[in-house]
C-alpha cells in the first residue's frame, strides 16, 4: 500500500510543477487522510508517516504558489486538519512543516480564519492527549495572535523584503508567492493610510524587471 500512496503522492507533485494546484491539493488531501484514517492498523505505519510528510510538504507549497480564492480556502483548512489530527496522536511529526506555512506564507486575515479553526478544534477533555493538545494548539495560537499583533511597519517591511527575495529566484512558482507577499504589503498599507506609497513602490518594481515577462503577468493577474 505505501508504494501505491507515494505514486499517488508524485502525481500529486506532478499537479502542482503543472500550476494545477487544486488537483495537487486534493492528491495530497485524499492521501493524507487516507493514511491517518489506517496507519495504526498497517505494519508499514513508518512508510506511511512518510508519506503523510511529504503531502504536508506538498500543501505547504501549494500554499505558496496558490492564489487568492476558495481553493486556497479550501487548502488552508486542510493544512489545519492535518496539523490538529496529528498533534491527536501525540505530535508523530507528519506535519512539522504546517505552523511555519501557517504563520509566514498568510495573510492577516487568513491567520485570523485559521485561528478561528484552531479554537473550535481544542478538546475540553482530561485525558493525557487532550492536555497535549490543549498545549500544542495553544502555542500555535499564541504566535498567530503574535503575528496578527505585530508592529505593521516591520510586517510591511518583512513582506517587501520577502517579495524581493522571491522575485530572486527567477520562477514563476516565486513569482506567485512574492505576489502572495505584495498583496499582504498592499492590505498593511492601506490600512496605514500610507497615500499610495505602495503604489509607488510597485510602480518601480514594474520599471526595475520590465524585462522578466513572468513576473508581470503574475503581477497583473494579482492586480498589483
Amino acid at each position: 500500500m505505501a508504494r501505491e500512496l507515494a505514486d499517488l503522492v508524485a502525481t500529486g507533485d506532478e499537479f502542482h510543477a503543472a500550476g494545477a494546484y487544486a488537483a495537487a491539493v486534493a492528491v495530497y488531501r485524499a492521501v493524507a487522510e487516507e493514511v491517518l484514517r489506517r496507519f495504526e492498523r498497517v505494519n508499514d505505519a513508518g512508510e506511511l508517516l512518510g508519506i503523510v510528510s511529504a503531502c504536508a510538504a506538498g500543501l505547504c507549497e501549494c500554499l505558496e504558489s496558490a492564489a487568492d480564492g476558495p481553493h486556497r480556502s479550501a487548502l488552508l483548512r486542510a493544512l489545519v486538519e492535518l496539523y490538529v489530527v496529528d498533534e491527536s496522536h501525540g505530535g508523530l511529526g507528519l506535519a512539522d512543516s504546517v505552523p511555519d506555512a501557517l504563520l509566514h506564507r498568510t495573510s492577516p486575515g487568513e491567520r485570523g480564519e485559521i485561528a478561528g479553526w484552531l479554537r473550535e478544534r481544542v478538546p475540553d477533555g482530561q485525558s493525557w492527549s487532550d492536555e497535549y493538545q490543549r498545549r500544542s494548539i495553544g502555542s500555535l495560537l499564541q504566535e498567530l495572535d503574535g503575528e496578527a499583533e505585530d508592529d505593521p511597519l516591520e510586517r510591511l517591511r518583512r513582506c517587501r523584503e520577502a517579495a524581493e527575495t522571491e522575485i530572486g529566484q527567477r520562477n514563476r512558482d516565486a513569482y506567485r508567492a512574492a505576489c502572495n507577499h505584495l498583496k499582504e504589503a498592499r492590505d498593511l498599507s492601506n490600512r496605514l493610510d500610507e497615500n499610495g506609497t505602495l503604489g509607488e513602490y510597485l510602480a518601480g518594481l514594474r520599471e526595475r524587471h520590465r524585462s522578466l515577462r513572468a513576473l508581470i503577468e503574475e503581477m497583473d493577474r494579482a492586480g498589483l
